[in-house]
């Protein structure tokens, strides 16, 4: 986090100020009159909500001024991707496609695709691309079944490596979605640890994860898509929808972070990108 801030302090593309208030953030970050759809990644900051106001958590205070914060139209907005991170009390998409309902308009839920593809090149002009796919379909009772499909594929000299990631299926309805919660990423770590154990009679824990890391990260590696799949919701350009698609996600998006790491994820990828990324989010 400090290399980040030693390191991209002066731009103000990031860094807005020392404001103190809620207000006095989003006058900052806001569109005249134009909505703003606030993607929450749990923040749990409590500032006040305006000069000598009620000290708040930023989140609570667009909820409770949902649409008309500074008089400005800042919305809470629900991708798919956001109820994917299995957030509680720290997010704002916790009860799936009826997430909390706030008077009068409520949370603007979506349930959009995502086809991205990130390509990295290093020093030496190794290439290496990491894709991430998103595929939503309506199912009875008003449900949505979703598929997260993630891979990373690496070109390092002459040779092609295309080393297969993680396929996560699941249900959002209108109830919070567990699956790429902590808890149920490092169960189905140790279960797998498990299965194993008894399988070759290996009782040391140690020699276990050593000889199957190669396929524990996988797994673990579901609670980072949590926060990545929000982070690109917000950056991207159009979300990452792939073209031909009927639904659209908000015009201008607004990601309030209080993870830093996702933060800083989210920071370099916005300012070091060379192509596809909605500057104007």
């Amino acid at each position: 986090m400090n290399a980040f801030i030693n390191t991209y302090q002066d731009n103000n593309d990031v860094f807005y100020g020392t404001e103190n208030d809620t207000k006095g953030i989003l006058e900052k970050v806001a569109d005249g009159n134009n909505q703003t759809d606030v993607i929450n990644n749990a923040l749990t900051t409590k500032l006040l909500d305006e000069p000598g106001g009620e000290r708040k958590k930023i989140s609570d205070d667009i909820l409770d001024n949902n649409g008309t914060v500074v008089n400005r139209k800042f919305k809470m907005y629900c991708p798919v991707t956001s109820v994917l991170d299995a957030q509680g009390a720290f997010g704002s998409c916790y009860k799936g496609k009826s997430s909390p309902g706030i008077p009068p308009t409520g949370i603007n839920y979506q349930g959009l695709p995502m086809d991205i593809t990130i390509e990295m090149k290093d020093d030496n002009n190794n290439i290496f691309l990491f894709t991430v796919n998103l595929n939503v379909s309506n199912i009875s009772g008003g449900a949505q079944k979703v598929i997260l499909e993630y891979y990373l594929s690496m070109s390092i000299g002459n040779n092609y490596f295309d080393t297969k990631g993680q396929q996560v299926e699941t249900v959002v309805s209108t109830s919070q979605v567990m699956y790429l919660g902590a808890n149920n990423t490092f169960q189905r770590a140790m279960e797998m640890l498990e299965t194993q154990s008894s399988t070759t009679g290996i009782t040391s824990f140690n020699i276990l994860l050593d000889s199957m890391l190669d396929k524990i990260i996988p797994y673990i590696s579901n609670k980072y898509m949590g926060d990545f799949g929000q982070e690109l919701s917000a950056i991207v350009e159009r979300s990452g929808v792939p073209d031909g698609a009927t639904t659209t996600p908000p015009e201008r998006r607004f990601l309030i972070d209080g993870d830093r790491p996702s933060f800083v994820r989210a920071g370099v990828l916005f300012l070091e990108c060379y192509t596809g990324i909605d500057k104007n989010n």
